[in-house]
C-alpha cells in the first residue's frame, strides 16, 4: 500500500534539466572559445542527468579538459571546474528566476498530480539533488513550497543518486516504511537510487532522459510512462486511489 508520495524536481516536475543543459552549453563554448559548442554539450548531456553539480561539473572538465586547459591556460582540474561553474551559473540563476521561463517549462501533468495528492491528503515529499537555494527558487516561483511535507537537496545528504541515502532520509522524515512509497524520476540515476532505496517507482523521462531510461531497463513497463499520457491513471492504478 503507497502511503507517501516522492518527486524528483529537475526534469521531473519541471524541465531544469533541459535548462541547466543549455547554461552549461554556454559556459563551455564561452571558456573555450568555439571549441566545444553550445550544441555538443547538450547532446551528450543525458550522461550527466540526476547526478550532483560537483559531479556534473567534474566529469565535464574532465571529458573537455584538452580544449579547456588550450583556451584558457589553466592545468588545475579543480580551477577549470569553479570556472566553468561561475560561468553557467550566471545563466542559469537568470532563468530560475524568471516565471515565464519556468511556467513554460513545468510538466503539468506532473504539478496537476501534486495538486491532486495534496488535496486527497497524501504524504508528499520533494527530493533533489539541485541544491537549496536553486530548489527553493523553483518552489516559490511555482506556488508549490506549501504542499511538500519535506524538502530535501543536495545540501541534506553527502552522497548523491544512483545512491538511495536521500530517498532513505525522505521516508525517514515522513515516517513511512520505504516499501510503502512511490518515487516519481525521470533519470536512470534517480530510478537506481529509489530502487536501491527500496521504494517502488514510477518513471517519468523527458526528451532528455527518454533513451537513458528505456536502455537502462531498470523499470517494468507498467511502471513507466513516456511522455507524462495517462500520469494520474497510472498513480491511482499503483495507489489504489
Amino acid at each position: 500500500m503507497v502511503q507517501a508520495f516522492i518527486f524528483d524536481l529537475d526534469g521531473t516536475i519541471i524541465n531544469t534539466e533541459k535548462l541547466k543543459a543549455q547554461s552549461y552549453g554556454y559556459a563551455l563554448d564561452e571558456l573555450t572559445k568555439g571549441k566545444i559548442s553550445f550544441q555538443q554539450v547538450q547532446n551528450v548531456f543525458f550522461k550527466y542527468v540526476g547526478s550532483s553539480r560537483k559531479t556534473v561539473v567534474s566529469n565535464l572538465v574532465e571529458d573537455y579538459y584538452e580544449p579547456l586547459k588550450s583556451a584558457t591556460g589553466e592545468t588545475d582540474r579543480q580551477k577549470l571546474s569553479t570556472r566553468v561553474l561561475q560561468k553557467r551559473l550566471k545563466t542559469y540563476n537568470r532563468m530560475i528566476i524568471d516565471p515565464l521561463v519556468i511556467r513554460q517549462n513545468i510538466f503539468m501533468d506532473v504539478f496537476e498530480t501534486i495538486y491532486k495528492l495534496f488535496n486527497a491528503g497524501k504524504l508528499l515529499a520533494l527530493a533533489t539533488m539541485s541544491e537549496k537555494y536553486h530548489s527553493h527558487k523553483i518552489l516559490q516561483v511555482t506556488h508549490l513550497s506549501e504542499l511538500f511535507d519535506v524538502v530535501l537537496t543536495s545540501n541534506d545528504v553527502t552522497r548523491g543518486k544512483p545512491d538511495p541515502e536521500i530517498y532513505l532520509k525522505a521516508a525517514q522524515k515522513l515516517n513511512t516504511d520505504p516499501a510503502h512509497c512511490l518515487v516519481f524520476e525521470d533519470s536512470a540515476n534517480g530510478i537506481e537510487a529509489a530502487l536501491h532505496a527500496g521504494m517502488q517507482v514510477l518513471g517519468i523521462p523527458n526528451e532528455l532522459t527518454l533513451k537513458q531510461v528505456i536502455e537502462s531497463d531498470l523499470l517494468p513497463e507498467d511502471h513507466l510512462i513516456t511522455h507524462h499520457q495517462g500520469l494520474w491513471n497510472r498513480v491511482s492504478k499503483l495507489a489504489n486511489l
